[in-house]
């Protein structure tokens, strides 16, 4: 219930009922005799979210956030780029389209990582789950898969109007480029607390540039 990765020494599950009525992150994880443990299954429920903007969840080992030597959180780790397992979960304003998987994350951008809502670079490996994320995020713009996102934060906008970075990626995407990176807004959850409003981007680089021109 506090995010870490379950061990044999965590509180036993007995098959009871479980009344959740209020956010909280789950994580379960099966061990037996002689046996290697299961893979770690962590699940997200949110409650009281207004209507009308998609959901992420992100789920992580507490320590690997914000342990003082090793939290990718951590001022001495504030400019590495270290990246460490987590659960994503999205959920789109469409209750029937969502995505979840194991994937990699690491802090994202320059001035972005400095502040206390930290912009986020998501990776799909297949040593977690999935080599790609093969979902519809962006509607009929959307690629068919891709290997990277971005949780933006708004970067020098932060705490201001949240809208430059979308303003600036539409008005390129109608006036000059087509290939400018599509974004949404969602509402993100760390470790079922509240992380704020942030921006769902394709991230342009080899990988998206494979994909959208079909070439290797």
């Amino acid at each position: 219930l506090d995010c870490s990765e379950p061990t044999e020494n965590s509180i036993l599950y007995l098959g009871e009922s479980i009344l959740i009525d209020s956010t909280i992150v789950i994580r379960a994880r099966i061990f037996k005799d002689n046996c290697y443990p299961s893979r770690i299954v962590s699940n997200s429920y949110i409650f009281d979210n207004p209507d009308g903007i998609p959901i992420v969840s992100i789920v992580a080992s507490p320590l690997s956030l914000n342990d003082s030597i090793n939290g990718i959180f951590s001022p001495i780790n504030i400019l590495k780029n270290i990246e460490i397992p987590v659960s994503f979960t999205y959920w789109d304003v469409d209750p029937k389209q969502n995505y979840k998987s194991e994937i990699g994350i690491r802090i994202h951008g320059n001035y972005a990582r400095t502040l206390p809502q930290k912009a986020l670079r998501l990776i799909s490996r297949s040593k977690y789950e999935n080599s790609e994320f093969e979902f519809n995020f962006f509607g009929e713009q959307s690629l068919k898969k891709y290997k990277k996102f971005v949780l933006h934060n708004s970067s020098n906008d932060w705490q201001k109007t949240l809208i430059r970075n979308d303003f600036s990626t539409i008005l390129s995407k109608k006036i000059l480029y087509k290939e400018t990176p599509n974004s949404k807004l969602v509402i993100t959850y760390l470790n079922g607390d509240y992380y704020g409003i942030m921006h769902l981007m394709e991230r342009i680089d080899e990988d998206y540039l494979s994909v959208a021109f079909d070439v290797d």
